[in-house]
């Protein structure tokens, strides 16, 4: 075999085994942190499975709450406001779409899919 073939197949396989390993897997994710900034949460849109945490970490310079909706039921709701700094950590235990929302500014909303 040319040694120049198995020196690019050494380098592919290795790229590949490289990039298997730094790739984020939404599956494999045990935490997730959401960042409330600029009146919106960032991602806006999130795919977890069940079992997953999710941080939600205040980073705006004005206080935020969290509500988690699936369909007509609540799923989650913040104690009282997140002020800056200050954090929010729900674990999610069904699938579903979850609407999450601010409860003081309405506009702010982001979609959490949970999947098995």
């Amino acid at each position: 075999m040319p040694r120049g073939f198995v020196l690019a197949t050494l380098m592919g396989c290795a790229a590949l085994a490289a990039a298997s390993l730094s790739a984020p897997r939404a599956e494999a994710a045990s935490r997730v942190v959401v960042t409330i900034e600029d009146l919106s949460f960032v991602p806006a849109q999130l795919s977890v499975t069940v079992g997953t945490t999710i941080v939600f970490v205040n980073r705006d310079r004005l206080p935020h709450s969290v509500v988690g909706m699936l369909g007509e039921k609540e799923k989650f709701r913040s104690d009282g406001q997140l002020d800056v700094d200050e954090s929010f950590a729900v674990v999610v235990d069904e699938p579903g779409l979850i609407e999450v929302s601010c409860g003081i500014h309405s506009r702010m909303q982001a979609r959490l899919t949970v999947a098995r």
